[in-house]
């Protein structure tokens, strides 16, 4: 991540992921606040997700 401690929206454009340990399917999104790492992993092929740093 570009800086420390900042907003992440994440959105789940095809598939399934494991996402900060939360499952999110298509079409689901999710926005965190103040966290260091971002951890996620596809749990499905040709997966697709979006995230965008605020």
């Amino acid at each position: 991540m570009k800086s420390r401690r900042k907003t992440i929206f994440g959105m789940v454009i095809n598939g399934a992921f494991e996402f900060q340990n939360r499952l999110l399917e298509t079409r689901d999104s999710i926005l965190l606040r103040d966290i260091d790492t971002l951890e996620f992993e596809a749990l499905s092929e040709n997966a697709l997700i979006i995230f965008f740093e605020v």
